[in-house]
């Protein structure tokens, strides 16, 4: 149980791509695929069912995460506000998942695949296999990052270009909300005031404000990328 839920010093410290974290990313691979699977198969009654399975996986690692940082002590504004990226697309693919809405699936497409897939790969947690908080985490990511995949190959969303451009301009307004939340209230969520302390890609970027031309240029490359199979289809 301390290994499990404790607080502390990692008794399992999580290594990235070690054994543990491929098969953990082999395993949540292997049921995203079955899921999405089920759901292009599946009528809309097992679509409904899944789509909430998905939801209730989203809640409850939200709960989880927010219970276990309060009962050790370490819940704080500074740093557990769902205002990250990944934080935000939790409560926008629940949202999504929940309503159908059409504004919420280039957010789901864009933003929680390639936001999420960072988190899965490099969850932000000191603690392995079978610690709760690589559990969640692992879970959480995978779960936004099949949200995303569904409207596109289950509900057969294709995004337009004036979605995508839409998308990009909404995470710029939001990235400047954020940056004005993080001066007055002294937090660093998205990471625009400063680098992470833990380690992370941004560790091979320039220092501040530098790297945030990087990142902007990543994200260009990556929602362009993501959005180009579409126009090539639109065009055949």
């Amino acid at each position: 149980m301390d290994s499990f839920f404790s607080a502390g010093d990692p008794v399992n410290p999580f290594v990235i791509f070690g054994g543990a974290h491929l098969l953990s990313l082999a395993v949540l691979a292997a049921l995203g695929y079955v899921t999405l699977r089920l759901g292009q198969s599946g009528g809309a009654k097992a679509r409904h069912r899944i789509k909430r399975g998905m939801i209730a996986a989203l809640l409850v690692t939200f709960v989880e995460g927010h219970f276990w940082y309060a009962f050790h002590g370490q819940w704080a504004v500074a740093e557990r506000l769902p205002l990250h990226m990944c934080g935000a697309m939790v409560w926008v693919s629940i949202y999504g998942l929940w309503t159908d809405r059409p504004w919420t699936r280039p957010l789901m497409y864009y933003l929680g695949i390639a936001g999420a897939i960072q988190g899965v790969l490099q969850p932000d947690s000191p603690y392995g296999f079978p610690h709760v908080r690589f559990v969640a985490t692992m879970i959480s990511h995978s779960t936004v990052v099949v949200a995303g995949l569904w409207v596109i190959l289950v509900e057969e969303y294709a995004p337009s270009l004036r979605s995508t451009l839409w998308t990009l301009a909404l995470v710029h307004v939001y990235a400047v909300a954020v940056f004005v939340f993080n001066l007055f209230v002294g937090t660093n969520y998205l990471y625009i005031v400063e680098k992470p302390e833990s380690a992370s890609l941004m560790d091979i970027f320039p220092e501040w404000p530098w790297y945030l031309l990087v990142l902007e240029g990543l994200l260009l490359i990556i929602v362009v990328g993501m959005y180009l199979p579409f126009a090539r289809l639109r065009k055949a």
